[in-house]
Protein backbone atom coordinates (compact mmCIF):
# COMPACT_ATOMS: atom_id res chain seq x y z
CA UNK A 1 0.00 0.00 0.00
CA UNK A 2 1.39 3.44 -1.02
CA UNK A 3 0.91 5.98 1.86
CA UNK A 4 2.69 8.93 0.30
CA UNK A 5 0.61 12.12 0.25
CA UNK A 6 2.70 13.03 -3.32
CA UNK A 7 3.80 16.28 -2.14
CA UNK A 8 7.38 14.86 -1.71
CA UNK A 9 9.88 12.45 -2.15
CA UNK A 10 9.07 8.70 -1.81
CA UNK A 11 10.85 7.27 1.16
CA UNK A 12 12.46 3.88 1.84
CA UNK A 13 10.11 1.19 2.85
CA UNK A 14 12.67 -0.48 4.77
CA UNK A 15 14.37 2.84 6.97
CA UNK A 16 13.13 3.65 9.90
CA UNK A 17 11.82 7.06 11.16
CA UNK A 18 14.48 9.60 11.28
CA UNK A 19 15.16 13.57 11.30
CA UNK A 20 17.15 14.88 8.57
CA UNK A 21 20.08 17.28 8.78
CA UNK A 22 18.88 18.80 5.80
CA UNK A 23 15.23 20.76 5.66
CA UNK A 24 13.24 18.43 8.69
CA UNK A 25 10.57 16.21 7.96
CA UNK A 26 9.60 13.13 9.56
CA UNK A 27 9.84 9.36 7.42
CA UNK A 28 6.88 7.36 7.66
CA UNK A 29 8.09 4.19 9.33
CA UNK A 30 7.11 0.94 7.28
CA UNK A 31 6.84 -0.82 11.13
CA UNK A 32 4.15 1.42 12.19
CA UNK A 33 1.95 1.02 9.59
CA UNK A 34 1.96 -2.43 9.55
CA UNK A 35 1.05 -1.92 13.56
CA UNK A 36 -1.79 0.19 12.43
CA UNK A 37 -2.90 -1.97 9.71
CA UNK A 38 -2.94 -4.72 12.53
CA UNK A 39 -5.43 -2.85 14.66
CA UNK A 40 -7.37 -1.47 12.29
CA UNK A 41 -8.35 -5.48 11.23
CA UNK A 42 -8.36 -6.46 14.57
CA UNK A 43 -11.03 -3.70 14.95
CA UNK A 44 -13.02 -4.66 12.21
CA UNK A 45 -13.17 -7.94 13.53
CA UNK A 46 -14.12 -7.42 16.64
CA UNK A 47 -16.94 -5.15 15.32
CA UNK A 48 -18.42 -7.79 13.37
CA UNK A 49 -17.98 -10.16 16.57
CA UNK A 50 -20.36 -7.90 18.84
CA UNK A 51 -23.61 -9.34 19.26
CA UNK A 52 -26.31 -7.00 21.72
CA UNK A 53 -26.83 -8.56 24.92
CA UNK A 54 -30.61 -8.74 25.83
CA UNK A 55 -30.71 -8.09 29.62
CA UNK A 56 -34.36 -10.02 29.83
CA UNK A 57 -32.69 -13.11 28.52
CA UNK A 58 -29.48 -12.69 31.55
CA UNK A 59 -29.22 -15.05 34.35
CA UNK A 60 -28.84 -13.55 37.97
CA UNK A 61 -24.98 -13.99 37.94
CA UNK A 62 -24.41 -12.55 34.41
CA UNK A 63 -26.72 -9.07 35.58
CA UNK A 64 -24.58 -8.81 39.29
CA UNK A 65 -21.42 -8.94 36.86
CA UNK A 66 -23.01 -6.12 34.29
CA UNK A 67 -23.81 -4.52 37.47
CA UNK A 68 -20.75 -4.47 38.93
CA UNK A 69 -17.99 -3.87 35.84
CA UNK A 70 -20.42 -0.09 35.28
CA UNK A 71 -21.71 1.60 38.16
CA UNK A 72 -22.03 -1.75 41.02
CA UNK A 73 -18.70 -1.30 42.57
CA UNK A 74 -19.30 2.81 42.77
CA UNK A 75 -22.69 2.34 44.57
CA UNK A 76 -21.60 -0.50 46.51
CA UNK A 77 -18.71 1.14 48.03
CA UNK A 78 -20.82 4.48 48.53
CA UNK A 79 -23.05 2.39 50.90
CA UNK A 80 -20.66 0.77 52.79
CA UNK A 81 -19.09 4.37 53.22
CA UNK A 82 -22.69 5.41 54.67
CA UNK A 83 -23.48 2.85 56.62
CA UNK A 84 -19.55 3.41 58.48
CA UNK A 85 -20.69 6.56 59.18
CA UNK A 86 -24.39 5.76 60.60
CA UNK A 87 -22.72 2.97 62.31
CA UNK A 88 -19.82 5.64 64.12
CA UNK A 89 -22.96 8.24 64.86
CA UNK A 90 -25.15 5.53 66.52
CA UNK A 91 -22.97 3.85 68.72
CA UNK A 92 -21.18 7.29 69.87
CA UNK A 93 -24.49 8.94 70.23
CA UNK A 94 -25.11 5.83 72.64
CA UNK A 95 -21.36 5.87 74.13
CA UNK A 96 -21.66 9.21 75.11
CA UNK A 97 -24.98 9.40 76.59
CA UNK A 98 -24.60 6.48 78.90
CA UNK A 99 -21.50 6.53 79.91
CA UNK A 100 -21.28 6.69 83.88
CA UNK A 101 -18.09 8.88 84.08
CA UNK A 102 -20.11 11.89 81.81
CA UNK A 103 -22.69 12.49 83.68
CA UNK A 104 -21.80 15.84 85.08
CA UNK A 105 -21.23 17.52 81.72
CA UNK A 106 -24.52 15.70 80.37
CA UNK A 107 -26.33 17.05 83.48
CA UNK A 108 -24.90 20.87 82.59
CA UNK A 109 -24.88 20.76 78.21
CA UNK A 110 -27.59 18.22 77.85
CA UNK A 111 -27.89 16.74 74.33
CA UNK A 112 -25.29 19.77 73.02
CA UNK A 113 -22.84 17.77 74.90
CA UNK A 114 -23.55 14.65 73.41
CA UNK A 115 -23.95 15.62 69.62
CA UNK A 116 -20.66 17.10 70.16
CA UNK A 117 -18.65 14.79 70.57
CA UNK A 118 -20.53 12.01 68.49
CA UNK A 119 -19.88 14.33 65.94
CA UNK A 120 -16.28 14.52 67.43
CA UNK A 121 -15.85 10.70 66.55
CA UNK A 122 -17.44 10.58 63.24
CA UNK A 123 -14.99 13.58 62.54
CA UNK A 124 -11.90 11.52 63.44
CA UNK A 125 -13.01 8.64 61.39
CA UNK A 126 -12.95 11.15 58.25
CA UNK A 127 -9.72 12.03 58.96
CA UNK A 128 -8.25 8.76 58.75
CA UNK A 129 -9.45 8.68 54.69
CA UNK A 130 -9.17 11.81 53.56
CA UNK A 131 -5.48 11.78 52.60
CA UNK A 132 -5.74 8.20 51.10
CA UNK A 133 -7.51 8.96 47.72
CA UNK A 134 -4.76 11.32 46.85
CA UNK A 135 -1.94 9.21 47.24
CA UNK A 136 -1.65 8.44 43.63
CA UNK A 137 1.30 5.82 44.03
CA UNK A 138 -1.17 3.58 47.03
CA UNK A 139 -4.00 4.19 44.81
CA UNK A 140 -1.99 2.36 42.07
CA UNK A 141 -0.63 -0.37 44.20
CA UNK A 142 -3.81 -1.28 45.39
CA UNK A 143 -5.68 -0.79 41.80
CA UNK A 144 -3.38 -4.21 40.80
CA UNK A 145 -4.74 -5.96 43.88
CA UNK A 146 -8.32 -8.10 44.02
CA UNK A 147 -9.89 -5.26 46.14
CA UNK A 148 -9.98 -3.12 42.35
CA UNK A 149 -13.43 -5.98 41.78
CA UNK A 150 -15.12 -4.29 44.87
CA UNK A 151 -13.43 -0.32 45.38
CA UNK A 152 -13.96 1.88 42.43
CA UNK A 153 -10.47 3.32 42.82
CA UNK A 154 -10.66 5.28 39.41
CA UNK A 155 -13.04 7.22 41.62
CA UNK A 156 -10.52 8.60 44.35
CA UNK A 157 -11.11 12.09 43.69
CA UNK A 158 -14.64 11.50 44.10
CA UNK A 159 -14.44 9.98 47.15
CA UNK A 160 -12.39 12.76 48.45
CA UNK A 161 -14.50 15.51 47.72
CA UNK A 162 -17.43 13.16 49.40
CA UNK A 163 -15.21 12.93 52.79
CA UNK A 164 -14.24 16.67 52.86
CA UNK A 165 -18.03 17.26 52.64
CA UNK A 166 -18.52 14.94 55.55
CA UNK A 167 -15.93 16.68 57.13
CA UNK A 168 -17.74 19.77 56.98
CA UNK A 169 -20.86 18.83 57.53
CA UNK A 170 -19.80 17.52 60.96
CA UNK A 171 -17.64 20.14 61.75
CA UNK A 172 -20.97 22.16 61.28
CA UNK A 173 -22.78 19.97 63.92
CA UNK A 174 -19.75 19.74 66.51
CA UNK A 175 -19.67 23.68 66.20
CA UNK A 176 -23.69 24.36 66.42
CA UNK A 177 -23.56 21.91 69.23
CA UNK A 178 -20.73 23.84 71.13
CA UNK A 179 -22.60 26.95 70.75
CA UNK A 180 -25.04 25.70 72.46
CA UNK A 181 -23.10 24.11 75.24
CA UNK A 182 -21.20 27.80 75.23
CA UNK A 183 -24.53 29.35 76.01
CA UNK A 184 -25.75 27.37 79.00
CA UNK A 185 -22.73 27.50 80.64
CA UNK A 186 -22.79 30.96 80.22
CA UNK A 187 -26.33 30.79 81.66
CA UNK A 188 -25.29 28.54 84.56
CA UNK A 189 -22.04 30.41 85.71
CA UNK A 190 -23.09 34.01 84.94
CA UNK A 191 -24.98 36.25 87.65
CA UNK A 192 -26.53 38.54 85.10
CA UNK A 193 -27.29 39.32 80.92
CA UNK A 194 -23.57 41.31 80.34
CA UNK A 195 -21.64 38.86 82.49
CA UNK A 196 -23.53 35.87 80.49
CA UNK A 197 -22.62 37.49 77.15
CA UNK A 198 -19.22 38.00 78.28
CA UNK A 199 -18.63 34.90 79.27
CA UNK A 200 -19.83 33.26 75.83
CA UNK A 201 -17.60 35.06 73.91
CA UNK A 202 -14.08 34.55 76.48
CA UNK A 203 -15.80 31.06 75.49
CA UNK A 204 -15.35 31.24 71.49
CA UNK A 205 -12.37 33.30 71.33
CA UNK A 206 -10.43 33.14 74.47
CA UNK A 207 -10.12 28.99 75.17
CA UNK A 208 -8.17 27.22 73.61
CA UNK A 209 -11.05 25.25 72.11
CA UNK A 210 -12.52 27.89 71.20
CA UNK A 211 -9.89 29.81 68.94
CA UNK A 212 -8.19 26.78 67.97
CA UNK A 213 -12.00 25.96 66.49
CA UNK A 214 -12.65 29.11 64.30
CA UNK A 215 -8.88 29.03 63.33
CA UNK A 216 -9.60 25.73 61.70
CA UNK A 217 -12.93 27.31 60.49
CA UNK A 218 -11.13 29.60 58.40
CA UNK A 219 -8.47 27.03 57.11
CA UNK A 220 -11.17 25.02 56.18
CA UNK A 221 -13.80 27.68 54.92
CA UNK A 222 -10.92 28.80 52.66
CA UNK A 223 -9.94 25.24 51.00
CA UNK A 224 -13.58 24.42 50.24
CA UNK A 225 -14.22 28.12 48.74
CA UNK A 226 -11.46 27.81 46.23
CA UNK A 227 -12.70 24.14 45.59
CA UNK A 228 -16.07 24.69 44.22
CA UNK A 229 -15.52 23.50 40.25
CA UNK A 230 -16.66 26.73 38.86
CA UNK A 231 -13.83 28.62 41.19
CA UNK A 232 -11.38 26.08 40.67
CA UNK A 233 -11.45 26.21 36.77
CA UNK A 234 -11.27 29.84 36.87
CA UNK A 235 -7.93 29.64 39.15
CA UNK A 236 -6.90 26.71 40.20
CA UNK A 237 -3.34 28.58 41.51
CA UNK A 238 -6.06 29.60 44.15
CA UNK A 239 -7.05 26.15 44.61
CA UNK A 240 -3.62 24.53 44.60
CA UNK A 241 -2.22 27.05 47.12
CA UNK A 242 -5.09 27.63 49.37
CA UNK A 243 -5.55 23.55 49.87
CA UNK A 244 -2.41 23.63 51.36
CA UNK A 245 -3.93 25.44 54.48
CA UNK A 246 -5.02 21.69 55.34
CA UNK A 247 -1.72 21.63 57.63
CA UNK A 248 -3.14 24.54 60.04
CA UNK A 249 -6.07 22.46 59.95
CA UNK A 250 -4.74 19.61 61.13
CA UNK A 251 -2.23 21.60 63.63
CA UNK A 252 -5.04 23.09 65.36
CA UNK A 253 -7.15 19.76 65.42
CA UNK A 254 -4.30 18.27 66.96
CA UNK A 255 -4.46 21.09 69.93
CA UNK A 256 -8.21 21.31 69.78
CA UNK A 257 -8.60 18.25 71.87
CA UNK A 258 -5.81 18.44 74.00
CA UNK A 259 -7.39 21.09 76.25
CA UNK A 260 -10.37 18.48 77.49
CA UNK A 261 -12.65 21.88 78.12
CA UNK A 262 -15.11 19.56 79.40
CA UNK A 263 -13.72 17.19 81.97
CA UNK A 264 -15.34 13.65 83.36
CA UNK A 265 -16.31 13.50 86.70
CA UNK A 266 -13.40 11.27 87.63
CA UNK A 267 -9.59 11.68 86.64
CA UNK A 268 -9.45 10.50 83.11
CA UNK A 269 -5.70 9.94 81.40
CA UNK A 270 -6.71 11.94 78.50
CA UNK A 271 -7.36 15.05 80.65
CA UNK A 272 -3.75 14.96 82.33
CA UNK A 273 -1.14 17.35 82.09
CA UNK A 274 0.61 15.48 79.49
CA UNK A 275 -2.40 14.26 77.45
CA UNK A 276 -1.33 15.29 73.51
CA UNK A 277 -5.17 14.20 72.38
CA UNK A 278 -6.50 11.59 69.99
CA UNK A 279 -6.24 13.44 66.33
CA UNK A 280 -2.74 11.75 65.71
CA UNK A 281 -4.02 8.02 66.56
CA UNK A 282 -6.30 8.33 63.41
CA UNK A 283 -4.14 10.57 60.73
CA UNK A 284 -1.15 8.52 61.60
CA UNK A 285 -1.77 6.05 59.05
CA UNK A 286 -2.75 8.06 56.07
CA UNK A 287 -0.86 10.54 57.37
CA UNK A 288 2.46 8.80 56.92
CA UNK A 289 1.45 7.00 53.35
CA UNK A 290 1.11 10.72 51.93
CA UNK A 291 3.98 12.44 53.53
CA UNK A 292 5.52 8.75 51.81
CA UNK A 293 4.49 10.05 48.79
CA UNK A 294 5.20 13.69 48.36
CA UNK A 295 8.72 12.13 49.57
CA UNK A 296 8.62 10.12 46.52
CA UNK A 297 7.23 12.68 44.01
CA UNK A 298 10.63 14.91 45.02
CA UNK A 299 12.28 12.26 44.44
CA UNK A 300 11.11 11.01 41.15
CA UNK A 301 10.83 15.08 39.99
CA UNK A 302 14.59 14.86 39.89
CA UNK A 303 14.72 12.25 37.05
CA UNK A 304 15.40 13.18 33.89
CA UNK A 305 12.35 13.17 31.35
CA UNK A 306 13.26 13.13 27.63
CA UNK A 307 11.68 11.90 23.88
CA UNK A 308 12.56 8.73 22.88
CA UNK A 309 10.58 8.54 19.49
CA UNK A 310 8.91 10.83 17.13
CA UNK A 311 6.66 9.16 15.05
CA UNK A 312 4.18 10.73 11.71
CA UNK A 313 1.63 8.29 10.89
CA UNK A 314 0.13 8.11 7.91
CA UNK A 315 -3.42 9.74 8.77
CA UNK A 316 -0.87 12.87 9.56
CA UNK A 317 -1.35 12.40 13.25
CA UNK A 318 2.27 13.02 15.45
CA UNK A 319 2.77 10.20 17.99
CA UNK A 320 5.76 11.41 20.31
CA UNK A 321 6.73 8.81 23.26
CA UNK A 322 7.88 10.04 26.30
CA UNK A 323 10.17 8.58 29.04
CA UNK A 324 11.05 8.76 32.50
CA UNK A 325 14.25 7.65 33.90
CA UNK A 326 13.84 4.65 36.70
CA UNK A 327 10.08 4.54 35.76
CA UNK A 328 8.16 1.83 34.64
CA UNK A 329 4.58 2.82 33.03
CA UNK A 330 2.14 0.52 34.02
CA UNK A 331 -1.42 0.64 31.61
Amino acid sequence: MDFSDGKRGGFSPDKDMYISSGPTHLARNKTERRRLQGLMQKGQEVKKSVVPVNPKVLRMKERWDYWMVNDGARHLFMGVWIFLHLVVFGFGFVHYQLKDNLTGARATFGYGFTFARTAALVLHVDVAFILLPVCRNFISVLRRTSLNNFIPFDKNIEFHKLTAWSIVFFSLVHTIAHMFNFARLAIVTGTNTKDRIILFLEANFLTGPGATGWVMWLALGTMVWFAIEKRRRANFEWFWYTHHLFVIFFICWQLHGMFCMIKPDLPSPQCSWNTIGVFWKYWLVGGLIWIYERILREVRSRHRTYISKVIQHPSKVMEIQIKKEKTKVRA
